[in-house]
């Protein structure tokens, strides 16, 4: 497990604990899902699913509506591809790596039970993301060598 899926554990261990202060009606919680890419990010990582853990922090603002903080962690398993050719006569295997990670920071505001459904709530919000692509491309010559060349965020 890397560093990032490390700290998301252990932000949604402590978000599980109970850490109400005094007078407030502060509620935490914890999710978790299972996603599917789409579009050029389902190219990048092979199609794998994804995993997705976050915590979450939300206090009563009036009547039934509510704000919510939210921090959230996405992880795609590391793809990996092969292909061989040849140039001038020189057979070369490439082999490219790619992981894929998200991490989200955002604020929602719900509207308690609207309609007067009791258990249904609608919002809206605003998050930033922080999308990371690590790549490690391999180049293998036979008799020249082997070249490689890795792209990892700052």
């Amino acid at each position: 497990m890397d560093r990032a899926a490390c700290l998301t554990a252990v932000l949604c261990a402590f978000v599980c604990l109970p850490a109400r202060a005094e007078g407030r009606d502060w509620r935490f919680g914890v999710q978790g899902s299972l996603g599917a890419a789409s579009g050029d990010l389902k190219d990048t990582t092979r199609g794998n699913p994804s995993l997705d853990l976050g915590g979450f922090a939300q206090r009563p603002v009036r009547e039934d509506d509510q704000v919510r903080f939210r921090l959230d962690g996405l992880f795609f398993s590391a793809a990996h591809r092969t292909g061989t050719g040849s140039t001038a006569g020189v057979a070369w295997t490439r082999r490219l790596d790619t992981r894929v990670q998200g991490w989200s920071l955002g604020a929602e505001y719900l509207f308690g039970h609207p309609f007067g459904l009791a258990r249904l709530r609608a919002g809206g919000g605003v998050a930033a993301v922080r999308w990371t692509v690590d790549s490690t491309s391999t180049l293998d010559i036979p008799g020249a060598g082997t070249v490689v060349e890795a792209s990892r965020p700052a």
